[in-house]
């Protein structure tokens, strides 16, 4: 090494733990582990009618899938109603699409990893084709699942959520 090098180091330890912080930080972008889930209602004609991410614990979560539930059922006469399956410490997440003008579209979940500032989801972000029949009528896609751990979003306020499409681009974000 240059002797001209080295000497800022020896004569600046400021300078050395900035490096050293720089290099013990670049470690930790990488951390991020994958989740397993379980899709536990997903449709065409959800009723959230606004683009969007949001996720709960277990407890609340249960109680926005029966309140989804109770939407969808009053549009289908005679559906029986499902019992969720869910644990204590389980997270729901549920993406939707919002609203939209023909049916055609959905969206299906990848992947899904914990990160070291929140979550990121991997999704096909499915849309109809330009010259393919669709239904005329207003569709609002979503899916809900349940990730097989408990997220820390409740105490951490800078918890995020960010939904990938299959390029790459981000799609949704909270």
């Amino acid at each position: 090494m240059n002797k001209k090098l080295r000497a800022p180091l020896k004569s600046n330890p400021v300078t050395a733990i900035i490096l050293i912080t720089l290099v013990s930080s670049c470690s930790n972008l990488s951390t991020a582990t994958e989740l397993t889930w379980k899709t536990q209602f997903k449709s065409n004609q959800c009723p959230i009618s606004e683009s969007g991410v949001q996720i709960f614990n277990a407890k609340q979560g249960h109680a926005f899938l029966r309140n989804i539930e109770k939407e969808s059922m009053r549009r289908v006469i005679g559906k029986t109603p499902k019992l969720f399956d869910l644990k204590a410490d389980q997270s729901v997440v549920a993406i939707a699409m919002g609203q939209k003008s023909s049916g055609g579209y959905g969206v299906n979940v990848k992947h899904i990893q914990a990160t070291n500032t929140g979550l990121e989801i991997k999704v096909d972000w499915v849309t109809p084709s330009p010259d393919g029949f669709t239904t005329s009528a207003l569709t609002s896609p979503c899916t809900i699942f349940a990730i097989d751990q408990h997220l820390p979003f409740e105490k951490n306020k800078q918890f995020t959520i960010k939904v990938f499409d299959a390029n790459n681009a981000v799609v949704l974000e909270k």
